[in-house]
């Protein structure tokens, strides 16, 4: 696909349409995944410049891994988004494993 001009911003997101006043958007990438809480997430700048992906660790937190074709700095306000939407996709196995007695050294 040959994107140019206004065109780039939706190829650079695969196709899809990310715009918005949102910092990063996510989009989600899970052709060969067999698990549905294993999900990759896509991370996007607003752009469109494609920043990286969330991947469920082994320890069933995700982690961002950036892309490693990005040269060059990031801005705070961008590293913030990214670190907020790690925080808002972890939450809910956060909250898991904070109330697991075995998990967190509490013994019943």
């Amino acid at each position: 696909m040959v994107c140019r001009g206004r065109e780039q911003d939706r190829c650079n997101a695969g196709g899809k349409d990310i715009k918005n006043k949102e910092v990063i958007y996510l989009v989600e990438d899970t052709p060969y995944i067999k698990k549905p809480e294993d999900k990759i997430y896509e991370v996007y700048y607003h752009n469109g410049v494609r920043l990286g992906d969330f991947l469920r660790d082994v320890d069933g937190y995700y982690k961002f891994w950036p892309d490693g074709e990005r040269n060059g700095f990031w801005e705070g306000y961008v590293l913030r988004a990214i670190a907020d939407k790690e925080e808002e996709l972890n939450k809910k196995w956060d909250a898991i494993v904070r109330n697991d007695p075995k998990i967190n050294g509490e013994q019943e």
